[in-house]
């Protein structure tokens, strides 16, 4: 598990756990104050992650705006994202080169049999 996790990892967790997107958007926003910038980079450690996702969870931000929610049931899916290995990119082709697994083949048909009747002759 990685000791720091990107703004882009955190909101692709968001994307796939909330599925409110004016929740998602005001704690994408909650979130990022609690990280750090470094340079043009941003970060959050997994502690302080974890920390501003129960405070969300407890309400205790006071500027949420109406329908903006958070609840246990998602504050326990994003750490299950988050304790599943590198965030959200659990099949990308770069980790399963690294794991030397082969990324899913796509199917090709079967050629297709042309029937000589079916085309006419040159005159």
């Amino acid at each position: 598990m990685p000791p720091y996790h990107s703004y882009g990892d955190v909101r692709r967790i968001l994307n796939r756990t909330i599925a409110n997107p004016k929740t998602r958007q005001f704690a994408a926003g909650y979130i990022e104050g609690h990280g750090e910038r470094s340079g043009n980079n941003w970060k959050i450690s997994q502690a302080r992650l974890t920390e501003a996702l129960r405070l969300l969870s407890q309400g205790k931000e006071s500027n949420a705006p109406l329908g903006a929610q958070i609840t246990e049931r998602d504050i326990s899916k994003i750490e299950e994202h988050l304790n599943a290995g590198p965030l959200g990119k659990a099949n990308t082709f770069s980790s399963l080169r690294s794991t030397g697994k082969q990324p899913p083949q796509k199917v090709i048909p079967k050629s297709v049999t042309i029937l000589p009747h079916t085309f006419k002759k040159a005159a």
